[in-house]
């Protein structure tokens, strides 16, 4: 039985019960690190991006000291508006590979990718190469759910860590159902399968089950399911299921989260949207299905580029029912792609004031 009609078949539609008390999510727009002065008034969520090897680079998952979310935290508590800030962790699995050097950078550590055989060599998206972790293995899984658990020991009780991401699975980027031509020849030759996948969904939802309070989330879009190295069909409803297992989940093995899990996507910054985002816009306002959006890139999309573009993602984000947006306001703050200004607070006001009232 597919996953779907499992779940069709056994768990209620609409969202699961809630969580214990939680903590509020990451609302309204958003920043990568801590906010550039001239946003500091109006953004309040940070958004930290960390290779997993920069928290820990032990199997058991054990956390290094000093680490770059404790870094952040602490600057949050060092400056203005301590007690309404939040941040949302987002560990990176991909590593770097350098084909001249054979040097890994970043994403899992050496203990984790070297599990199951030892990591896959991948091309990325960007003329590059990235050693991928077999997420697949039970090995690999059981990592990242002792990295969870440790996270969870050291962040659930600290009021300014909202949400941990959940990426297991992810190749290059934190998006774990992002499937692509460019490196599905090379898992499928290393033992990739289509249950192997399933299965790190489920264990990685699951893992995430070791908080109590802390938010967890995910980056859901299309899923392409490949039947070669370059032949897939696209499946939203794959993608649907795999949101109703982590909210509605109880019973068959894990999930269950209900309204603790919040769905969101990295392309969703873009305007006009293709068919399956504006499918799983309305799919998830029919179930009160809190979500993310994520601004692409220092130029804004539609209809005007550069700064109105950036105020205009903030917008549509709203408009659609988000209760945040992540955007990088770039490290200098200075210009966007076409040389206008980066978006002030007062420009970022009116829509991140909408995008919080989508949380009810």
């Amino acid at each position: 039985m597919t996953l779907a009609a499992r779940l069709l078949s056994s768990v209620p539609q609409g969202i699961g019960p809630p969580s214990p008390p939680l903590k509020t999510p990451v609302l309204g727009v958003a920043t990568y690190g801590y906010p550039q002065p001239a946003l500091r008034s109006v953004v309040m969520g940070s958004i930290k991006n960390v290779p997993w090897t920069q928290m820990s680079t032990s199997l058991d998952g054990t956390l290094i000291a000093n680490n770059p979310v404790d870094d952040l935290i602490a600057q949050i508590r060092n400056g203005p508006d301590a007690a309404k800030r939040s941040i949302k962790i987002r560990i990176q699995p991909g590593s770097d590979y350098n084909p001249t050097t054979g040097v890994i950078s970043g994403g899992a550590p050496a203990a984790v990718r070297n599990l199951a055989g030892g990591p896959v060599i991948v091309d990325g998206f960007n003329n590059n190469k990235i050693a991928v972790a077999k997420f697949w293995s039970p090995l690999v899984q059981q990592a990242w759910a002792d990295l969870m658990l440790k996270l969870a020991t050291a962040y659930d009780n600290v009021p300014e860590v909202a949400e941990v991401v959940m990426s297991l699975g992810g190749v290059e980027f934190a998006e774990p159902l992002v499937r692509a031509n460019q490196f599905m020849p090379e898992l499928i030759a290393a033992g990739w399968s289509l249950q192997g996948d399933l299965d790190t969904y489920h264990a990685g939802i699951n893992a995430m089950k070791a908080f109590q309070k802390t938010r967890a989330s995910m980056s859901v879009s299309v899923y392409r399911k490949y039947t070669s190295g370059t032949t897939s069909t696209s499946d939203l409803q794959y993608a649907k299921d795999i949101v109703m297992y982590a909210q509605d989940g109880e019973g068959l093995g894990g999930g269950g989260l209900g309204r603790q899990f919040i769905a969101g996507n990295n392309e969703w910054g873009r305007v006009p949207y293709a068919a399956w985002q504006t499918d799983l816009y309305a799919w998830f306002q029919a179930r009160t299905q809190y979500y993310h959006y994520y601004q692409q890139d220092n130029c804004g999309h539609s209809p005007n580029k550069g700064n109105q573009g950036y105020v205009n993602d903030f917008s549509n984000a709203a408009a659609n029912g988000a209760i945040m947006i992540e955007a990088d306001p770039g490290s200098s703050y200075t210009t966007t792609c076409d040389g206008s200004a980066y978006p002030t607070g007062a420009q970022i006001q009116a829509p991140d004031t909408a995008l919080r009232a989508n949380y009810r």
